[in-house]
């Protein structure tokens, strides 16, 4: 019970406050019935110990009672035995001095007779006949007529004897009585803490129905057609009906029902909005409002329709959000009269559930509303971007290829002292065309729209050719780039295109973030149960901090702004990189140090075959 009881505590962490709050004092409420010097199995184990010491008690009682009987037969015996000696005593002295002392044998014969009479018969005996009396009495079960204790001889100290034996038996019958007593509000008590506790684990298994069915399902009429079903079973009422408020017209409209008529049904849907006071008046109060008989209620049809259903009694439950009111909870009952304290209370915590599933539904609905207009507003970029690229790269490429023209031919056109400048022109055009490329390349990637072509490719040329490219850029900062493949590499099933638009993209990074350094670039396969080709570029370069690396593959991310202004760059570069090699089943990680330069690694499946 205590590991149930620590799993139920550890899985209320994840409830909402109001309903952990409840979920644990219940919990708690059990913990104490069941453990603790004041559980049921402890009160039981003490009734039990006054039980066994009572019998221990019954039992020397009664065999003090067999002992004081058997000294009181023996006193008897003795007694008799005297009365013997002394008559058989003077007897002989009557025989001895017969003529001498006639009259005085008479004499003390009489005196002995009267002595006997006086003391034995009437002193001795009738003492000894009270005190069998008293005994017979107590064994009967009379233990409220005292013992006379009278006198200092034996007879008066058996009298005290069987008197504390009185008092004793009498103290045992009060203990057991007091005893009984106690067992019988002990048995009370268990009988109502476990019916205390059978109700607190009927009301943990309706809230957990109600917290799964709110956890489990968007579907706004089904949790509160859960939550009304729940609250007005465990409330031991009859009906129900919950109301939630409009967000047009902020009007309370009828979402569930339990156990109500479909007459009586379509009289409060047919009730105009607000009408009822006592909604109005719960609401206003956000306060529960119960209602003993509805009979003292102005007359409507909704009163005349539950009146002969014989719903009488109400209970208005507000469904209070953060700041505003989001409905109610209203609970019929067929007996008029107030509502207990706990159903009221119990009922504040299904409102309080409703108003997470009507809060949750509403959150959902918005998050779908501003899921599809997101959507809509991706779509639309996305078609501007790609017109704007496509109308952009045109002309670009024009002025790229007359520029081109004009550098080569500077003789033709006479253009000679315009060398440079057409130079910068065309390097300027060059580098926007790349810029466009890249945001037309992310917006086909995010609309889901560029295609690949996989084809197979010996690698050991495709990197000659990568390399042969990126040459250029390794010399502007006086890089040394260095090509660690094997000849046998073999060849890939991939995009040709986008695998050297992948390393590309990370040499120029390692040549631009470099200088007078060493770029590298390696290539292996990986066997370790399935198939790999690494592609490796790493650099001595700069490096980047645990932070910057935390956003490296992330649209136009760049460095800090001392870095960004220092290299440029639009930040595309790696986002497109790693969403490439993702669509081609592959990834790309990065492990760099400030001032010791970048590790790219490239990951694609499939595996280089011959």
């Amino acid at each position: 019970m205590r590991r149930s009881l620590d799993d139920l505590e550890a899985k209320a962490k994840d409830l909402d406050p109001k309903l952990r709050a409840l979920f644990l004092e219940l919990t708690g409420r059990i913990r104490t019935l069941a453990f603790g010097p004041n559980a049921i199995l402890a009160v039981r184990g003490r009734e039990l110990d006054l039980v066994s010491r009572a019998e221990k008690l019954i039992g020397e009682n009664a065999d003090s009672s067999v002992r004081l009987t058997a000294a009181v037969d023996r006193l008897v015996w003795e007694a008799e035995t005297d009365v013997s000696d002394s008559a058989r005593s003077a007897l002989s002295v009557q025989r001895l001095s017969a003529r001498v002392l006639l009259v005085f044998a008479a004499l003390s014969l009489l005196s002995s007779i009267l002595i006997v009479w006086l003391y034995v018969g009437r002193n001795l005996i009738r003492r000894l006949m009270r005190l069998n009396s008293g005994m017979l009495a107590i064994a009967g079960g009379s233990h409220h007529t005292s013992i006379d204790v009278s006198g200092g001889d034996e007879v008066a100290a058996m009298a005290r004897v069987v008197e504390v034996f009185r008092k004793n038996t009498l103290e045992r019958d009060e203990l057991l009585a007091e005893k009984a007593q106690a067992a019988e509000r002990l048995e009370q008590q268990v009988k109502e803490r476990t019916a205390d506790l059978a109700r607190s684990v009927e009301e943990l298994r309706a809230l957990g129905d109600v917290t799964q069915a709110v956890n489990s399902t968007i579907d706004l009429p089904t949790v509160l057609s859960t939550i009304v079903t729940k609250a007005v079973q465990l409330s031991n009422t009859d009906a129900g009906v919950i109301y939630v408020v409009d967000e047009l017209d902020q009007t309370l409209r009828v979402r569930a029902t339990y156990g109500l008529s479909g007459e009586l049904v379509a009289a409060i849907r047919g009730q105009p909005a607000g009408a009822s006071d006592a909604l109005r008046r719960a609401i206003q109060d956000r306060q529960p409002l119960e209602i003993a008989d509805i009979h003292d209620e102005p007359q409507s049809p909704v009163r005349e329709i539950a009146m002969r259903a014989g719903l009488r009694a109400r209970l208005v439950v507000p469904l209070v959000g953060t700041n505003r009111v989001v409905g109610a909870l209203v609970i019929r009952r067929k007996q008029p009269g107030k509502f207990p304290t706990s159903t009221i209370e119990l009922l504040q915590t299904f409102a309080a559930q409703s108003v997470l599933a009507i809060q949750n539904a509403r959150l959902f609905s918005e998050i779908e509303e501003k899921s599809r207009q997101l959507a809509e507003a991706s779509e639309n970029k996305s078609q501007f971007v790609s017109s704007m690229s496509h109308e952009l790269r045109t002309p670009l490429n024009a002025i790229i290829g007359l520029t081109e023209m004009m550098v080569k031919n500077a003789a033709r056109f006479g253009t000679e002292k315009a060398h440079e400048p057409l130079q910068r022109v065309n390097r300027a055009g060059t580098h926007l065309l790349g810029l466009i490329n890249q945001v037309l390349d992310l917006s086909k990637i995010e609309a889901g729209k560029l295609d690949l072509n996989p084809q197979t490719v010996q690698l050991r040329p495709l990197i000659k050719d990568v390399i042969d490219t990126a040459g250029q850029l390794a010399e502007q900062n006086e890089n040394r780039l260095v090509v660690d493949a094997n000849e046998n590499l073999g060849a890939l099933t991939v995009d040709p295109m986008r695998l050297r638009q992948i390393l590309f993209n990370l040499l120029s990074n390692a040549c631009k973030f470099t200088k007078a350094g060493e770029v590298k670039l390696a290539a292996r396969k990986v066997s370790n149960g399935s198939n790999f080709v690494e592609f490796i570029v790493s650099d001595t370069g700069i490096g980047m901090t645990p932070e910057q690396q935390a956003k490296l593959f992330e649209e136009f991310s760049q460095g800090d702004r001392t870095t960004a202004q220092r290299f440029g760059g639009t930040g595309l570069g790696l986002a497109i990189t790693r969403k490439l090699a993702r669509m081609m089943g592959g990834d790309v990680t990065v492990a760099s140090e400030p001032d010791k330069g970048s590790v790219f690694t490239v990951r694609l499946p499939g595996g280089a075959t011959g």
